[in-house]
């Protein structure tokens, strides 16, 4: 695994996740580079508060304002979360309760790396860029690309996706961009409150 800066984000009772920014409480104004090349690196977190995650951008409670980027690549590496809180995901941007006024870019790009997520929370994600509270202002870029790596969701709280642009409560004044390429990377999702989505924008 290669890390140009390096990050832990510290959960309560189980995360497990190959590096990648992670800023908890938050407020970044400057330039954070990372890169993550994981390999063979296969996650499964089994119950609990869960997690599970290889690379990508997650910020919370937020505010940014400058650059950051993440960079990850994942072969033949797994992530499986079994119950509980929930999770799993692979490159992505994820920034919550926001305010992101410059640039932020994550550029996932995955192969034979499935997401599998078991009961209650749930989620699964690929790539994508999700910001929540909302106002952004800037640019945010996710470019994901999946190749023979499914997102498979069974039961509970559900949703899968790969790729996409999700803002929520919003505002959004300039651009943000995503751009997805999945092929043979199917998305299942079985029972409770589902969803699945491949790509596209939705503004909320």
């Amino acid at each position: 695994m290669k890390r140009l800066q390096q990050m832990y984000l510290t959960a309560t009772l189980a995360l497990f996740s190959l590096i990648s920014p992670a800023f908890g409480q938050s407020t970044v104004n400057g330039v954070v580079t990372d890169i993550t090349t994981a390999t063979e690196s296969p996650i499964t977190v089994t119950g609990n508060d869960s997690s599970g995650r290889i690379g990508g951008t997650l910020i919370e409670h937020s505010s940014a304002n400058g650059a950051f980027t993440d960079i990850t690549t994942a072969t033949a590496s797994p992530v499986t979360v079994l119950g509980n809180g929930s999770s799993g995901r692979i490159g992505g941007d994820l920034i919550q309760h926001s305010t992101v006024n410059g640039a932020v870019t994550s550029i996932a790009t995955v192969t034979a790396s499935t997401v599998t997520v078991t009961g209650n929370g749930s989620y699964g994600t690929i790539g994508g860029a999700l910001i929540q509270g909302s106002k952004v202002n800037g640019t945010v870029t996710d470019i994901t690309t999946a190749t023979a790596s499914p997102v498979t969701i069974v039961g509970n709280g559900a949703t899968a996706s790969i790729g996409g642009t999700f803002v929520q409560n919003s505002s959004v004044n300039g651009a943000v961009t995503n751009i997805t390429t999945a092929t043979a990377s199917p998305l299942a999702v079985l029972g409770n409150g589902s969803s699945a989505i491949v790509g596209g924008s939705i503004g909320k």
